[in-house]
């Protein structure tokens, strides 16, 4: 469940119980609102909970990533020639203390834009992304890793980082991870907490030096949404997180984007980090209706 969808009067102890949870995680000793949290917060799998129902989700979650690695492994063969770039979940299992401790329900892996076309003939198209399916098993093919309401809008240098992610190989290199999953946890409104575990142990996994990530980011004007992310670590108590600065209005709307995952408090911050052209354009579309796609995804969710 996302934030988004909270009553307003527990938004705002969403902080405060975030950073019990991730004290109690790092401590080991389990906080008394655990289950809750973890069902609201999308942590599957994570050990401060019912140690019984903890094994149940670990068998579950173990058996569906060896099918769906068997998926994967059928999908390379049939496409020997094709590069997939690992992402998300399947990127990071590697990187938790324990085999079984990232879970995830599906395979994200990036495409180069004409690999992604070639396999459009194969494959179902759903939004921005193909889908590999098999029963209750899906896999993911994105060639963008933003979603619709975030793509149209990044600049030249940001839309460069795409293209130098696969010509260039910046896939190998960590902190290229790092910022990919920065631009999706702001894209997502930092919705699941798990985004900031899997900044944390690609951290300390690799040893990597926020400056040097932020180094990287800032040649794609990419530094401002890195920093929101490691803002909020150093907020929520992460261990061993270099803290960054941000001005006091980008302070205060990272909070309460993070208390309440309200897409308004995202806008306003779009609005201030775009370029102004693109701002202006972005503002005029969300006050006179004009984004196409966020019509969609209202009709949609409405059922009309």
């Amino acid at each position: 469940m996302y934030p988004g969808r909270w009553k307003a009067a527990d938004s705002f102890m969403r902080t405060e119980e975030s950073r019990l949870f991730i004290r109690s995680y790092f401590e080991g000793s389990p906080c008394g609102n655990a289950p809750e949290f973890i069902r609201l917060n999308g942590l599957a799998g994570f050990p401060n909970v019912n140690r019984e129902l903890f094994k149940q989700e670990r068998f579950f979650y173990s058996i569906l990533k060896k099918r769906l690695f068997e998926l994967y492994a059928a999908l390379k063969r049939h496409f020997p020639a094709i590069n997939f770039i690992h992402y998300k979940g399947i990127y990071m299992n590697e990187f938790y203390p324990e085999g079984n401790m990232r879970v995830f329900s599906d395979i994200d892996l990036l495409l180069r834009r004409k690999d992604f076309r070639y396999l459009s003939r194969f494959f179902r198209r759903e939004d921005n992304s193909l889908a590999v399916t098999s029963g209750d098993l899906s896999i993911e093919l994105k060639n963008d890793f933003f979603d619709p309401f975030f793509t149209r809008y990044i600049s030249g240098k940001q839309g460069r980082f795409l293209k130098d992610v696969y010509a260039k190989a910046l896939y190998h290199d960590p902190r290229c991870h790092f910022i990919l999953l920065c631009m999706h946890n702001f894209a997502h409104q930092f919705s699941r907490l798990d985004r900031f575990f899997d900044l944390h142990f690609l951290i300390s996994s690799h040893e990597l030096k926020i400056s040097s990530i932020l180094s990287l980011a800032r040649e794609y004007d990419l530094g401002v949404f890195v920093k929101f992310n490691v803002r909020l670590m150093a907020v929520l108590g992460f261990p061993g997180t270099e803290d960054v600065l941000l001005n006091p209005l980008y302070d205060h709307l990272l909070k309460k984007l993070y208390d309440s995952g309200r897409n308004r408090f995202k806008i306003m911050l779009l609005l201030f980090v775009l370029p102004l052209p693109l701002s202006i354009v972005f503002l005029l579309e969300k006050i006179l209706f004009l984004d196409v796609e966020f019509l969609k995804y209202k009709l949609k969710k409405s059922r009309l």
